[in-house]
C-alpha cells in the first residue's frame, strides 16, 4: 500500500494503469457498475482526512456561502443528485494527479464550492 493524497490505494493498482475514460479506471472495466462503489474497493479512506462523501450539497441551510450546482457543473464539478460524491471532485476522465476536475493551485477546488 502507498499513502497518495488522502488515499491509501494498492501500488500495483497505480502501477498497473492502462488508461482512463468512461469504461476504465486502472486497467478495470466500469461498465455497468456503479462507479461511486467501485472506489471503495481500492481506495481506503483515512478517517478525517477525506471530505465526506454522501451529504448533501449545499448543506441545507448554509446554501449562501456555497456556489450554486449550475456554476460547478460549468467547471466539470459533478454533484450528483444534489449529493456530493467521490466523482464530484474526481473526473475519472481527467488523467491530471487524483483526477480533479480543477486544479488545487491556491485551494481553487476547495473555493469552487466554499465561497468564503
Amino acid at each position: 500500500m502507498v499513502l497518495v493524497g488522502i488515499l491509501v490505494v494498492p501500488v500495483a493498482a497505480c502501477v498497473s494503469a492502462q488508461g482512463l475514460g468512461s469504461s476504465e479506471h486502472h486497467g478495470r472495466s466500469l461498465v455497468g457498475m456503479d462507479r461511486q462503489a467501485v472506489c471503495v474497493e481500492c481506495h481506503t479512506f483515512e478517517k478525517n482526512r477525506h471530505h465526506p462523501s454522501h451529504v448533501p450539497y449545499p448543506p441545507p441551510g448554509r446554501e449562501q456561502r456555497y456556489a450554486p450546482v449550475p456554476q460547478l457543473a460549468a467547471r466539470g464539478i459533478d454533484v450528483q443528485k444534489g449529493e456530493l460524491t467521490c466523482l464530484t471532485c474526481h473526473d475519472l476522465h481527467n488523467r491530471e494527479p487524483w483526477h480533479l476536475p480543477v486544479g488545487m493551485t491556491q485551494s481553487s477546488l476547495c473555493l469552487a464550492c466554499h465561497q468564503i
